[in-house]
């Protein structure tokens, strides 16, 4: 298993791969770009919160299943996984490249997110690009529970890498019991954006995805509260799983 799990992640490391991987930083930039002129912020944070909560906030779901969702859609459309069952064991494939989409999610997400906080924090100050201003300070969930900088950035973009990592195996194991690119993608975007109109309806929006994955747009909440939807995220995982084991016949 680990052979192979090293071998898929070797084949992974296309030009393909490197682009999709840089629209996540792409995609901050830009927004980043859009307040970096005309906007006050009080600390670092701030300016995180807007460059990285608004257009990867509403986007979440899609760019977490383009990294690598694409590529095993077209192995499925040539039929290579049909050969591939030559040559190694069909199940111990896909859990191989189920682990490697899983793996570049969290990795891409995980240090995009660090790496900007980071720059934010230790390297803007010097290039004084923004402007901030004395004032109370408005805490979020998650600048709530870990007030130091460090314990900061490495909770909170494990938890947007983890996050990502789930959808982004929701979505693989909808593409491999379904063999439809579109589906795949569609499901996870669409709970998403239910979820949150349904809390919302519902006067509930602590227990919205957007607002426990970027909760920046509600006041802080208790730490708790994040882990509510991301619970029915995993029983979805684990009932995609358990249907997966139980299939006896492929047809990729």
């Amino acid at each position: 298993m680990q052979s192979i799990i090293w071998t898929e992640l070797k084949r992974s490391m296309t030009r393909r791969t490197l682009c999709l991987a840089l629209l996540l930083p792409l995609v901050i930039l830009l927004q980043f770009n859009q307040v970096r002129t005309g906007y006050v912020f009080l600390t670092w944070q701030g300016v995180f919160e807007e460059s990285a909560g608004t257009i990867i906030a509403v986007a979440f779901p899609l760019i977490c299943c383009v990294l690598y969702l694409p590529t095993v859609a077209r192995e499925i459309d040539h039929q290579f996984i049909r050969y591939a069952r030559t040559r190694v064991s069909l199940t111990d494939y896909l859990i191989a490249k189920g682990v490697v989409n899983a793996l570049i999610t969290f990795i891409v997400f995980f240090v995009t997110m660090l790496g900007w906080m980071l720059f934010l924090r230790f390297v803007e100050p010097s290039l004084n690009w923004m402007t901030y201003e004395q004032g109370p300070e408005s805490l979020t969930t998650f600048t709530q529970a870990f007030t130091t900088d460090g314990i900061y950035m490495i909770a909170y973009a494990g938890w947007i890498g983890l996050n990502a990592m789930v959808y982004a195996t929701i979505a693989y194991l909808l593409l491999v019991l379904s063999g439809k690119l579109f589906l795949a993608v569609g499901l996870p975007f669409l709970f998403y954006h239910l979820l949150n109109f349904a809390t919302g309806l519902l006067s509930v929006p602590q227990f919205s995805p957007v607002s426990t994955i970027f909760p920046f747009n509600i006041i802080a909440m208790p730490l708790w509260t994040i882990f509510v939807p991301f619970s029915v995220l995993g029983l979805m995982l684990l009932g995609l799983m358990i249907t997966g084991m139980k299939r006896t016949e492929w047809e990729l």
